[in-house]
């Protein structure tokens, strides 16, 4: 068994260098594709407080809790990571890592021994620094090659995502 957890974010987003509204978060389509792949379910982490829907606005929030390194309350997770050994952990990358959302959750779970496998969505930077910085909220967990999927480029990952689970040994 796996899990599959992952923050997105719907509303206005950077596309192909331009802001567009996303229904659906570029991330959250990733995570549905591995889940279907993988005839798993994911859960989505949700922050207590949302981000706003204007992009410049949400710049601003994530800029600010970035720099003041805050750890946003999200609403709760439970997933016995004692069963489950296996975890992909899906984000888009903001600032050149992982969403604060993101590690709140990885500072709240104990993760000893887990596999870790990252896959993000990007529009130019794939994974920035994100896997150090998961690797020091979560340093006894194993940190695996992860896939980064440019956001533009989500509708079409499906062979990429197969291709990249088939690298992988569950």
């Amino acid at each position: 068994m796996v899990a599959i957890v992952y923050f997105s974010h719907a509303k206005e987003n950077l596309y192909r260098n331009s802001v567009r509204n996303l229904i659906q978060g570029n991330t959250a389509i990733m995570a549905a594709k591995i889940a279907q792949q993988l005839h798993a379910t994911s859960t989505e982490i949700i922050p207590v407080r949302p981000y706003p829907a204007n992009y410049q606005q949400t710049l601003t929030v994530t800029k600010n809790e970035l720099d003041q390194k805050r750890f946003p309350d999200i609403k709760p997770i439970k997933i016995d990571f004692h069963k489950e050994k296996n975890l992909f952990l899906g984000f888009p990358n903001w600032w050149s890592t992982i969403p604060r959302p993101v590690a709140t959750f990885l500072k709240s779970q104990s993760l000893e021994n887990v596999h870790i496998y990252p896959f993000c969505t990007h529009e130019g930077s794939q994974f920035g620094y994100s896997r150090k910085d998961i690797q020091l909220l979560a340093p006894n967990a194993v940190i695996h090659q992860g896939l980064p999927i440019r956001g533009v480029c989500v509708g079409q990952a499906d062979q990429a995502i197969q291709n990249w689970l088939s690298t992988i040994n569950l």
